[in-house]
């Protein structure tokens, strides 16, 4: 901005130009966004104490550690604590003070990033979110988080919604960026039909009456893979479930992609057949969308993971979470049998008559 003065006989004069930045407000509580779109921040005053709060976002969902690297007004490098799914750092600084930081967080599934190519600011004792006015508040209360269900689901999702200052006018129900519903009177909620097998984050966004809007904690669900397919199971994180069959003593392997690494075009098996020991590893064939692998193996207990290939994004295996299989069972789920009733049959073999009368 700039100011003219202007006198009587029409000569002007311009003062320097001052630079001012106008924020939109931030509506679902952080202060901004990176530009990397990895996270959102935000910085607040309370008693003397500065909290940042770093909160990733959908590319980097499971990240297990974040670095707040403040540059001005003087250098720091501390840890965050984990808080839910956020991390948060605080320490004391005085009002008015000007601070430049940025973070340094992991990219799951492996390396990390920073935004020192973006820094952040903050002035301590201020309102970095530009909203003179309460913003919503929005949770989801159904389903918990790491809630399992078995494919085709029915999930029917609850949240809480209220605005202390306002109304609240819809809330919006996501699985990722996929839209479920939206619900416009209290109680909110979505029914979420047909769901297939896959691991899942859903989140609730309410809109006040000021079209200001808040995106509830991040709920993730497993979705298992229906059992009527003779799957042994589907993993904690949703990339596949898997089953093992024998026939004689020559056992099949088969990994079942789900949602998470459609598209994988490597997998490992390794197995390891005795109490104790390594487990060797095996390459699988692709069968479809499948991988397969047969192996002569004597009868016992296995112990036996993956290794997989993740697309676009390296590769995962299942190492932390072992399965195990008995050679010669069948791992489905069993059908319940009970004898209802049975007949007798009379032969005139002597042994058998004999065996009989023993009884």
């Amino acid at each position: 901005m700039t100011a003219k003065a202007i006198d009587n006989t029409a000569l002007t004069t311009t003062g320097a130009a001052v630079n001012i930045t106008v924020n939109a407000p931030h509506f679902n509580g952080f202060c901004g966004t990176a530009a990397s779109g990895n996270y959102e921040y935000s910085a607040s005053t309370a008693n003397g104490i500065v909290t940042f709060r770093f909160h990733p976002l959908m590319p980097i969902i499971g990240s297990n550690s974040a670095i707040i690297n403040i540059s001005a007004p003087s250098n720091i490098n501390a840890g965050m604590t984990r808080s839910g799914t956020d991390f948060v750092y605080s320490l004391p600084f005085e009002n008015g003070t000007n601070v430049t930081f940025y973070f340094t967080y992991n990219t799951p599934p492996a390396g990390e990033r920073n935004s020192s190519a973006s820094r952040h600011t903050y002035t301590v004792g201020t309102n970095c979110l530009g909203v003179t006015t309460s913003v919503p508040t929005v949770a989801i209360v159904s389903p918990v988080n790491d809630a399992s269900y078995t494919e085709p689901a029915s999930i029917t999702i609850n949240a809480n919604a209220a605005d202390i200052d306002g109304t609240v006018t819809s809330v919006r129900f996501y699985n990722g960026a996929t839209l479920l519903g939206t619900d416009d009177t209290s109680p909110y909620l979505a029914n979420w039909t047909g769901a297939t097998a896959g691991s899942y984050t859903i989140s609730a966004w309410a809109t006040n009456d000021r079209v200001y809007t808040t995106i509830s904690s991040l709920v993730k669900v497993l979705v298992n893979i229906s059992n009527a397919g003779g799957f042994c199971g589907t993993i904690a994180n949703g990339d596949y479930s898997y089953r093992v069959k024998s026939v004689g003593d020559q056992v099949t392997f088969t990994l079942h992609l789900l949602t998470p690494i459609a598209g994988s075009n490597n997998a490992l098996r390794y197995i390891r057949e005795t109490p104790s020991g390594g487990y060797p590893g095996y390459e699988m064939t692709a069968v479809g969308a499948d991988f397969r692998f047969t192996k002569t193996i004597a009868p016992g207990n296995l112990s036996i993971y993956f290794t997989y290939a993740v697309p676009a994004r390296g590769e995962r295996n299942s190492s932390a979470t072992l399965h195990s299989y008995t050679t010669g069972t069948f791992c489905k789920a069993s059908l319940p049998v009970t004898l209802s009733g049975f007949q007798g049959l009379f032969t005139t073999n002597r042994r058998s008559c004999h065996s009989m009368d023993n009884y």
